[in-house]
Order: structure tokens, then sequence, then C-alpha cells
């Protein structure tokens, strides 16, 4: 998730629904955006403690899942949902604007390829 986009400003969701920590309990993702935004020491530290939680909880599950020798089914689990995310975040990708010194390249070569 990229928190400091722009439809983030009002999203009154935690970071994660399905987060149990004290940061998605307790902050909204505009509230944590706002504070990131502000370069606020609080949002870097609700974000990093949000990560470590969901990092922790992660490799708890990892070890469960190897004790139980079902780790190949968990791994093919995960990376399903990772890859639905990443495919989520570059769908919302804004498009990149072009710098002054793009445009410029650009209708120089236009110039000079129908100059040919």
């Amino acid at each position: 998730m990229r928190l400091t986009r722009k439809r983030y400003s009002l999203d009154k969701k935690p970071l994660d629904e399905n987060c149990d920590c004290f940061v998605c309990k307790t902050y909204t993702r505009a509230y944590i955006k706002y504070q990131l935004m502000q370069e606020e020491a609080v949002g870097y530290r609700l974000a990093t403690f949000h990560n470590l939680y969901y990092l922790q909880k992660l490799m708890n599950q990892v070890r469960e899942s190897i004790k139980k020798g079902k780790f190949k089914e968990f791994k093919t689990k995960i990376e399903k949902l990772y890859k639905k995310a990443d495919s989520d975040i570059r769908l919302d990708k804004p498009k990149k604007k072009k710098s002054k010194l793009e445009k410029y390249n650009e209708s120089k070569n236009k110039i000079n390829n129908s100059a040919e």
C-alpha cells in the first residue's frame, strides 16, 4: 500500500483490516498518511510498528506451516496474495509527469524526424 497517495487522505479504514495490532485498532489510514506527509515522527513510528508486527506474525505462520509440513502450500498462498497486492498497486500507479527537459527532447526529436 502506498499510503502517501491522495486517495487515502480521508480513508477511515485501518492500515490493514485483517490486522489486530494496536495501530490498526486505533488509527486510520488518513491519520497516518497525514502524519507521514507532515514528516512527523509519530507517523513513521506507527507505520514501523505495524510493519514489524505484520512481519513477526508472518514469521510465526511460516514456522507453524513448517512444523505441520505444509510450508509449500503456505508459500503458494502468500505468493498469490502478494501478486494480487502488487498488481493492484501497479494498476493504481499514477502516470509520471514529464519534465521540461523530456518535453523539450521529444519536440526536438519530432522536428528532426519530420525534417528527414
